[in-house]
């Protein structure tokens, strides 16, 4: 069988009056709608020593979806279609209290028998119905119920915009949850990737965005002045309604302090051959600084020493080393998921002996 499906984002609707119809048995619809891709980098990925000078995106792109990673999971609503073709066909949409509360209604390809419903408040329970007039303008109902999406990640799903979250859902530091509608995050909002009139209506009036906060870099912006009203810098594009406030963000320094990041070492390395026996040693200092987890701008004295025996008429060696002597060498593990927004740390200790026996097959030197 051939299915013709919708894809509807909520976003161009009119709101509709609905009077109480008969029809067919209500449904109840509850699908998760969290993008598993982006579910396994926010909940898993981390950044070692609060280091963002890299994205540890590439490294979680192991799941495969039959949509962009960064848009979230549709739910499907089907009916069946009828044997004679309705007009206007639509499906409409309250996440009220009452039917008549927040309704939305879009319209629906006449021949579809199934549509996909996006952009739904998680644990938010939302009526539906679709609908159309037949031959004599009566209005006939295909399918209803009610649709409630699950999962606390509230991915966005936009025409022209990339990576559009609702931060509603995430954990805050003491513990309490931050609510739905409140925030959201996404790509650049401007002219290089406009918005189109539908993610306008969607900021606007189904999200209820106020604020454009452009929190870009100096360096990521186009430049212009404040009479230029094409200008990314000084407009937002989503128009009038919505405040424009620049407050830029080093996004890959949230780790570190405002000073530059810098490891270095310094020390004195020591060899002393005499015989067969040959003695190594050296002492040296490990400095960080610029983190702002004080703990990570350390010092560390590191001694590590090794004696050498050539034996077999130098054909083979006897190598005894120590590393770390002092036992100081340490590793401050930090990690921050951006999901659960958690930290972890973990000390490994370097302190060792080794003995190796290494022996040369062909000792003797070419010329």
């Amino acid at each position: 069988m051939n299915h013709k499906t919708t894809i509807l984002p909520l976003a161009m609707a009119a709101a509709v009056a609905l009077a109480a119809c008969s029809g067919p048995k209500p449904e109840q619809l509850t699908s998760c709608t969290e993008n598993p891709v982006a579910k396994e980098f926010l909940e898993t990925a981390s950044y070692p020593d609060g280091d963002y000078s890299e994205s540890a995106m590439p490294g979680f792109d192991t799941l495969k979806t039959a949509f962009r990673k960064d848009q979230p999971s549709p739910i499907t609503v089907r009916w069946n279609a009828p044997k004679t073709p309705l007009k206007d066909v639509r499906l409409v949409v309250s996440c009220g209290k009452k039917l008549a509360d927040t309704l939305f209604c879009i319209p629906v390809d006449p021949g579809a028998d199934s549509a996909l419903v996006y952009n739904l408040v998680p644990g938010k329970e939302c009526a539906f119905r679709v609908c159309g007039l037949d031959g004599k303008g009566k209005e006939v109902v295909l399918s209803r119920g009610t649709l409630q999406a699950e999962g606390p990640l509230r991915m966005i799903y936009t025409d022209a915009l990339n990576n559009v979250r609702d931060l509603g859902g995430w954990k805050t530091a003491d513990g309490k949850t931050i609510r739905y509608g409140l925030i959201f995050r996404g790509g650049q909002l401007n002219r290089q990737t406009p918005p189109s009139e539908r993610d306008i209506d969607l900021f606007k009036r189904v999200l209820g965005i106020r604020n454009d906060v452009d929190l870009r870099w100096d360096s990521e912006l186009d430049g212009g002045t404040p009479d230029d009203p094409s200008d990314d810098l000084y407009f937002t594009p989503l128009g009038e309604g919505v405040e424009y406030v620049h407050m830029p963000v080093n996004l890959y320094a949230l780790g570190q302090a405002d000073t530059t990041q810098w490891n270095n070492r310094f020390g004195t390395e020591v060899e002393l051959t005499r015989g067969h026996f040959v003695v190594k040693t050296q002492i040296y200092e490990r400095m960080y600084r610029g983190y702002t987890i004080e703990s990570m701008n350390r010092n560390m004295l590191v001694w590590d020493a090794s004696v050498t025996w050539k034996i077999l008429k130098n054909k083979a060696k006897l190598t005894l080393e120590v590393d770390d002597i002092l036992n100081n060498k340490d590793h401050k593990y930090y990690s921050q998921t951006a999901y659960q927004q958690t930290t972890s740390w973990s000390d490994f200790r370097h302190h060792y002996a080794s003995l190796t026996f290494t022996y040369h097959l062909d000792a003797k030197q070419k010329e």
